[in-house]
Protein backbone atom coordinates (compact mmCIF):
# COMPACT_ATOMS: atom_id res chain seq x y z
CA UNK A 1 0.00 0.00 0.00
CA UNK A 2 3.01 2.76 0.63
CA UNK A 3 3.41 2.91 -3.37
CA UNK A 4 0.11 3.84 -3.87
CA UNK A 5 -0.98 7.52 -4.30
CA UNK A 6 -3.52 9.09 -2.08
CA UNK A 7 -6.10 11.25 -3.63
CA UNK A 8 -8.10 13.61 -2.04
CA UNK A 9 -11.54 14.79 -3.31
CA UNK A 10 -12.51 18.37 -1.64
CA UNK A 11 -15.20 19.16 -3.94
CA UNK A 12 -16.67 18.24 -6.94
CA UNK A 13 -18.68 20.09 -9.63
CA UNK A 14 -21.53 18.89 -12.49
CA UNK A 15 -22.30 20.33 -15.89
CA UNK A 16 -24.22 17.61 -17.73
CA UNK A 17 -27.52 16.96 -20.04
CA UNK A 18 -30.21 18.45 -18.25
CA UNK A 19 -27.41 19.08 -15.34
CA UNK A 20 -26.17 22.62 -14.89
CA UNK A 21 -25.54 21.75 -11.02
CA UNK A 22 -24.31 19.20 -8.57
CA UNK A 23 -28.52 19.66 -7.37
CA UNK A 24 -30.30 19.08 -10.73
CA UNK A 25 -27.80 16.42 -11.73
CA UNK A 26 -28.89 14.53 -8.47
CA UNK A 27 -32.56 15.23 -9.01
CA UNK A 28 -32.17 13.72 -12.16
CA UNK A 29 -30.67 10.73 -10.86
CA UNK A 30 -33.62 9.78 -9.84
CA UNK A 31 -35.86 9.90 -12.41
CA UNK A 32 -36.35 7.72 -15.42
CA UNK A 33 -36.31 10.08 -18.31
CA UNK A 34 -33.83 10.52 -21.21
CA UNK A 35 -31.27 13.08 -20.73
CA UNK A 36 -30.38 13.17 -24.62
CA UNK A 37 -32.08 14.58 -27.66
CA UNK A 38 -31.82 14.70 -31.01
CA UNK A 39 -28.29 15.91 -32.58
CA UNK A 40 -29.19 19.13 -34.50
CA UNK A 41 -26.10 19.73 -36.30
CA UNK A 42 -27.06 19.01 -39.84
CA UNK A 43 -30.13 18.86 -40.23
CA UNK A 44 -33.15 16.70 -38.97
CA UNK A 45 -31.43 13.36 -37.41
CA UNK A 46 -32.69 10.34 -34.84
CA UNK A 47 -29.21 10.29 -33.65
CA UNK A 48 -29.34 11.16 -29.89
CA UNK A 49 -26.38 13.13 -27.83
CA UNK A 50 -26.80 14.96 -24.28
CA UNK A 51 -26.43 18.78 -24.92
CA UNK A 52 -25.27 20.02 -21.84
CA UNK A 53 -27.81 22.87 -19.75
CA UNK A 54 -25.63 25.38 -18.62
CA UNK A 55 -25.76 29.47 -18.82
CA UNK A 56 -22.60 30.89 -18.04
CA UNK A 57 -24.29 34.22 -17.24
CA UNK A 58 -25.32 32.20 -13.92
CA UNK A 59 -21.73 32.65 -12.69
CA UNK A 60 -20.79 36.44 -13.12
CA UNK A 61 -21.39 37.11 -9.76
CA UNK A 62 -18.95 35.35 -8.56
CA UNK A 63 -16.41 36.47 -11.01
CA UNK A 64 -17.71 40.45 -10.07
CA UNK A 65 -16.61 39.48 -6.63
CA UNK A 66 -13.30 38.61 -7.55
CA UNK A 67 -11.88 40.06 -10.50
CA UNK A 68 -11.97 43.81 -12.81
CA UNK A 69 -15.50 44.39 -14.05
CA UNK A 70 -14.39 43.58 -17.25
CA UNK A 71 -13.38 40.15 -16.67
CA UNK A 72 -16.22 37.81 -16.80
CA UNK A 73 -17.04 39.60 -20.39
CA UNK A 74 -13.58 38.66 -21.45
CA UNK A 75 -13.78 35.10 -20.66
CA UNK A 76 -17.47 34.74 -21.67
CA UNK A 77 -16.65 36.47 -25.26
CA UNK A 78 -12.84 34.65 -25.72
CA UNK A 79 -13.80 31.02 -24.50
CA UNK A 80 -15.27 28.26 -26.19
CA UNK A 81 -17.93 25.58 -24.11
CA UNK A 82 -15.66 23.50 -22.64
CA UNK A 83 -14.03 26.10 -21.03
CA UNK A 84 -16.95 27.57 -19.55
CA UNK A 85 -18.41 24.09 -18.74
CA UNK A 86 -14.82 23.00 -16.67
CA UNK A 87 -14.80 26.53 -15.36
CA UNK A 88 -18.43 26.59 -13.73
CA UNK A 89 -18.05 23.12 -12.34
CA UNK A 90 -14.49 24.65 -10.85
CA UNK A 91 -16.65 26.95 -9.30
CA UNK A 92 -19.40 24.78 -7.85
CA UNK A 93 -16.62 22.97 -5.92
CA UNK A 94 -15.63 25.85 -4.37
CA UNK A 95 -18.68 26.32 -2.84
CA UNK A 96 -18.99 23.16 -1.16
CA UNK A 97 -15.92 23.84 0.89
CA UNK A 98 -15.69 27.40 1.78
CA UNK A 99 -12.85 26.61 3.35
CA UNK A 100 -11.03 25.88 0.24
CA UNK A 101 -10.82 28.95 -1.46
CA UNK A 102 -9.13 30.99 0.95
CA UNK A 103 -6.60 28.21 1.26
CA UNK A 104 -5.64 28.06 -2.38
CA UNK A 105 -5.73 31.75 -2.89
CA UNK A 106 -2.87 31.61 0.30
CA UNK A 107 -0.49 29.52 -2.08
CA UNK A 108 -0.40 31.75 -4.43
CA UNK A 109 1.58 30.59 -7.72
CA UNK A 110 2.22 27.29 -5.68
CA UNK A 111 -1.21 26.37 -5.85
CA UNK A 112 -1.96 25.36 -9.69
CA UNK A 113 -5.23 23.88 -11.35
CA UNK A 114 -5.25 21.83 -14.30
CA UNK A 115 -8.08 21.71 -16.99
CA UNK A 116 -8.01 18.30 -19.31
CA UNK A 117 -10.53 17.12 -22.07
CA UNK A 118 -9.75 14.76 -24.82
CA UNK A 119 -12.03 16.15 -27.16
CA UNK A 120 -11.03 20.05 -27.08
CA UNK A 121 -13.50 22.79 -28.16
CA UNK A 122 -14.71 20.80 -31.00
CA UNK A 123 -17.79 23.91 -31.78
CA UNK A 124 -15.56 26.68 -31.60
CA UNK A 125 -12.94 24.93 -34.03
CA UNK A 126 -15.39 24.11 -36.25
CA UNK A 127 -16.59 27.58 -36.22
CA UNK A 128 -13.47 28.86 -36.94
CA UNK A 129 -12.67 26.62 -39.45
CA UNK A 130 -16.18 27.60 -41.30
CA UNK A 131 -15.05 31.55 -41.12
CA UNK A 132 -11.44 30.91 -42.31
CA UNK A 133 -12.58 28.95 -45.26
CA UNK A 134 -15.11 31.29 -46.30
CA UNK A 135 -13.11 34.43 -45.73
CA UNK A 136 -10.33 32.67 -47.67
CA UNK A 137 -12.33 31.49 -50.26
CA UNK A 138 -14.26 35.76 -51.00
CA UNK A 139 -10.34 36.36 -50.81
CA UNK A 140 -9.41 34.32 -54.03
CA UNK A 141 -12.07 35.16 -55.62
CA UNK A 142 -11.81 38.64 -55.16
CA UNK A 143 -8.19 39.00 -56.71
CA UNK A 144 -8.51 35.85 -58.80
CA UNK A 145 -11.12 38.20 -61.43
CA UNK A 146 -9.38 39.06 -64.97
CA UNK A 147 -9.42 42.76 -64.02
CA UNK A 148 -7.33 42.34 -61.42
CA UNK A 149 -5.05 39.18 -62.51
CA UNK A 150 -3.27 39.90 -66.11
CA UNK A 151 -2.08 36.29 -65.97
CA UNK A 152 -5.72 34.99 -66.34
CA UNK A 153 -6.10 37.49 -68.92
CA UNK A 154 -3.72 36.15 -71.24
CA UNK A 155 -4.89 32.63 -70.46
CA UNK A 156 -8.29 33.31 -71.65
CA UNK A 157 -6.75 35.50 -74.44
CA UNK A 158 -5.23 32.54 -75.99
CA UNK A 159 -1.42 32.17 -74.40
CA UNK A 160 -2.81 29.21 -72.25
CA UNK A 161 -0.87 28.49 -68.83
CA UNK A 162 -0.22 24.86 -69.15
CA UNK A 163 0.13 24.72 -65.39
CA UNK A 164 -3.59 26.21 -64.83
CA UNK A 165 -6.27 23.90 -63.48
CA UNK A 166 -8.96 22.84 -65.08
CA UNK A 167 -11.93 25.59 -65.59
CA UNK A 168 -14.68 24.74 -63.75
CA UNK A 169 -17.58 25.95 -66.46
CA UNK A 170 -17.21 22.72 -67.67
CA UNK A 171 -18.62 21.16 -64.67
CA UNK A 172 -22.72 20.65 -63.66
CA UNK A 173 -22.83 23.81 -61.90
CA UNK A 174 -23.11 23.77 -58.42
CA UNK A 175 -22.10 19.91 -58.20
CA UNK A 176 -18.99 19.16 -55.70
CA UNK A 177 -16.95 18.77 -58.43
CA UNK A 178 -18.08 22.25 -59.70
CA UNK A 179 -17.18 24.04 -56.32
CA UNK A 180 -14.04 21.98 -55.65
CA UNK A 181 -12.83 23.10 -59.21
CA UNK A 182 -14.02 26.85 -58.82
CA UNK A 183 -11.78 26.98 -55.48
CA UNK A 184 -8.91 25.74 -57.23
CA UNK A 185 -9.32 28.14 -60.11
CA UNK A 186 -9.42 31.03 -58.15
CA UNK A 187 -6.39 30.20 -55.47
CA UNK A 188 -4.67 29.76 -58.51
CA UNK A 189 -5.23 32.82 -60.20
CA UNK A 190 -5.12 34.63 -57.29
CA UNK A 191 -1.86 33.35 -56.40
CA UNK A 192 -0.72 35.16 -59.98
CA UNK A 193 -2.48 38.66 -59.31
CA UNK A 194 -0.23 41.78 -59.67
CA UNK A 195 -3.11 43.75 -58.23
CA UNK A 196 -2.58 41.55 -55.16
CA UNK A 197 1.12 41.21 -55.24
CA UNK A 198 0.32 45.62 -55.43
CA UNK A 199 -1.82 45.33 -52.93
CA UNK A 200 0.92 43.10 -50.51
CA UNK A 201 4.04 44.97 -51.39
CA UNK A 202 3.49 47.85 -47.94
CA UNK A 203 6.81 47.16 -47.13
CA UNK A 204 8.64 49.32 -49.90
CA UNK A 205 10.50 52.62 -48.26
CA UNK A 206 9.83 51.41 -44.61
CA UNK A 207 12.91 49.34 -43.92
CA UNK A 208 10.86 46.59 -42.63
CA UNK A 209 13.24 43.16 -43.40
CA UNK A 210 11.87 39.21 -42.46
CA UNK A 211 14.32 39.44 -39.94
CA UNK A 212 12.53 42.28 -37.96
CA UNK A 213 9.06 40.67 -38.00
CA UNK A 214 7.54 38.82 -34.96
CA UNK A 215 5.62 36.50 -35.86
CA UNK A 216 3.18 34.90 -33.25
CA UNK A 217 -0.36 33.38 -32.76
CA UNK A 218 -2.06 36.57 -31.70
CA UNK A 219 -0.73 39.37 -28.95
CA UNK A 220 -1.41 36.93 -25.99
CA UNK A 221 1.20 34.78 -27.55
CA UNK A 222 3.60 38.01 -27.84
CA UNK A 223 3.25 38.71 -24.30
CA UNK A 224 4.18 35.59 -22.71
CA UNK A 225 6.51 34.89 -24.99
CA UNK A 226 8.29 38.77 -24.25
CA UNK A 227 8.10 37.48 -19.94
CA UNK A 228 9.35 34.00 -20.89
CA UNK A 229 12.27 35.94 -22.19
CA UNK A 230 13.03 38.87 -19.86
CA UNK A 231 10.95 38.08 -16.95
CA UNK A 232 10.92 34.84 -14.63
CA UNK A 233 12.25 34.20 -11.05
CA UNK A 234 13.78 36.94 -9.27
CA UNK A 235 12.15 39.76 -11.96
CA UNK A 236 9.92 41.88 -12.00
CA UNK A 237 7.52 43.34 -14.47
CA UNK A 238 6.46 46.97 -13.53
CA UNK A 239 2.88 48.06 -14.89
CA UNK A 240 0.10 50.98 -14.37
CA UNK A 241 -3.08 50.32 -13.72
CA UNK A 242 -5.77 50.66 -15.61
CA UNK A 243 -4.47 48.17 -17.99
CA UNK A 244 -4.85 44.88 -19.68
CA UNK A 245 -6.34 42.48 -17.44
CA UNK A 246 -4.19 39.83 -18.89
CA UNK A 247 -1.01 41.17 -17.88
CA UNK A 248 -0.71 40.04 -14.52
CA UNK A 249 -1.73 36.54 -15.70
CA UNK A 250 1.25 36.07 -17.84
CA UNK A 251 3.97 37.10 -15.16
CA UNK A 252 2.00 34.52 -12.94
CA UNK A 253 2.81 31.91 -15.38
CA UNK A 254 6.22 32.55 -15.92
CA UNK A 255 6.83 33.24 -11.99
CA UNK A 256 7.68 37.18 -12.79
CA UNK A 257 6.74 39.04 -9.81
CA UNK A 258 3.84 41.76 -11.14
CA UNK A 259 4.00 45.34 -9.85
CA UNK A 260 1.27 47.56 -10.35
CA UNK A 261 1.59 51.39 -10.03
CA UNK A 262 -1.34 53.68 -10.71
CA UNK A 263 -2.47 56.72 -12.56
CA UNK A 264 -4.43 59.44 -12.11
CA UNK A 265 -7.36 60.72 -13.25
CA UNK A 266 -6.27 61.89 -16.34
CA UNK A 267 -4.25 58.62 -16.63
CA UNK A 268 -1.56 60.47 -16.63
CA UNK A 269 1.82 58.95 -14.66
CA UNK A 270 3.59 60.75 -11.59
CA UNK A 271 6.90 60.64 -12.38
Amino acid sequence: MSDQTRVGIFGWGVVAPKSPDIDAFARNLEGAETWLEPFRGFGPSNFLVGYPSFDFEAYRPWFDDRFPPAKFAQLDDKMGPMVKYAMGAFIQSLRQNPGIEQYLQSLGTKCHVYVGTGLGDLSVSYDQSLQFDRALHRWNEFWSAPERCAALRQHQDGKTDPSAPPEPGALPLGSEEWIDARRAWNAYWASRSEALAAYLDTSGGSGITPEMVWAANGSNEVMLQLLQAFGGPGRVALSFAPTYSMYPEYARDTMTEWVAGHRAEDFSLDL
